[in-house]
């Protein structure tokens, strides 16, 4: 039985990246800002697909069940435009991969065997060859280039040396009024209105459209986020996130802390900066409102340091007087005068 080569996460993440790519090269927009902000959160923790050279033997190791890393050598095999210009095509789904020109068996035969890469290290395999031009994704369908100095701007060293402004910001007010770029829906696993608590208040204020979109996204994991359009709100963007029941056992803690970190990967995917997070699951699902401040406030700035060369603006924003007064005194231990 042949192995999923990407897992739902990175499945989800390279269809948000093929979305953005078309999205792009229909507008009139020069520089595809948010291709690339897309790709550079995809380091070291999404990979995209690529056609390889592989024996029988090895590629039935990977395919196999057992949980081992494969270990062997493959060599990813290259494509030549009109101008004899050296390319890695890249995949972000098998179909496309099967996309190629099926009037030359020989070529389509070329695409059919596809690994899972991590685009980082594809794109240190083009820096470090002098005969590699650059890559491209989805060349049979959307053809969007990756040239060298692209890529070197993208992944390049020089990264390390530009950060992004960030900013941890603490409001005493009404989730469903801020107008980030986008705002944090506390919601449950099937995304349909609550009855309650943060989630009503955001479908009230969004009007009939947002849980008519919900209902197309088929539910949302405990920990995972889902994104729509905002509709009459003021933000542009709702991600919906769902917090864990609180049991008191271990799993809590990680569960709520996925949520923090897949809101703001889901925002950064989209093109997003500034993003206002609700108190997740310290309502109706009964987290304790210090030990869940804790884990907001870590993660976040986990995060923000993980991913500093990118510009993203932070907001607790806290319905209740007594999560305001904990977010107060939690940030002024934790940063001082630094947050607004």
């Amino acid at each position: 039985m042949k192995k999923q080569l990407l897992s739902s996460l990175e499945i989800k993440s390279n269809s948000n990246l093929r979305r953005l790519i078309k999205e792009f090269m229909d507008s009139n927009e020069e520089v595809p800002e948010k291709v690339l902000d897309h790709l550079k959160s995809m380091k070291g923790r999404i990979r995209i697909l690529a056609p390889v050279d592989i024996s029988e033997e090895d590629l039935r190791k990977f395919n196999s069940e057992d949980e081992e890393e494969y270990t062997f050598d493959v060599d990813i095999k290259l494509i030549e435009d009109e101008d004899h210009n050296t390319w890695i095509p890249l995949f972000t789904s098998e179909q496309d991969a099967m996309a190629a020109d099926e009037d030359d068996e020989n070529d389509d035969d070329n695409y059919k065997t596809l690994l899972p890469f991590y685009v980082e290290d594809v794109m240190e395999q083009i820096e470090d060859s002098d005969e590699i031009d650059g890559a491209v994704i989805d060349p049979w369908t959307n053809g969007f280039p990756l040239p060298k100095e692209l890529v070197d701007e993208v992944f390049g060293d020089g990264d390390e040396d530009e950060e992004g402004t960030v900013s941890i910001n603490l409001v005493h007010d009404e989730i469903q009024n801020m107008d980030t770029d986008c705002i944090v829906n506390s919601a449950n696993n099937t995304l349909a209105p609550g009855a309650g608590g943060v989630d009503k208040d955001i479908h009230d204020a969004a009007g009939e459209g947002l849980a008519a979109e919900c209902r197309t996204l088929h539910g949302c994991r405990t920990g995972e986020a889902k994104i729509t359009d905002a509709y009459d709100l003021k933000c542009d963007y709702v991600i919906h996130t769902v917090g864990p029941i609180y049991s008191n056992k271990t799993d809590d803690d990680a569960d709520l802390a996925d949520c923090y970190e897949s809101c703001l990967y889901m925002a950064r995917e989209h093109g997003l900066h500034s993003i206002a997070f609700p108190c997740i699951s310290t309502g109706y699902f009964n987290y304790p409102k210090e030990e869940a401040c804790d884990i907001a406030v870590q993660t976040v700035l986990e995060w923000l340091g993980d991913n500093d060369d990118y510009e993203m603006n932070v907001t607790f924003c806290c319905k209740d007087d007594e999560n305001y007064d904990i977010y107060q005194d939690y940030l002024d231990n934790e940063l001082g005068d630094d947050e607004d």
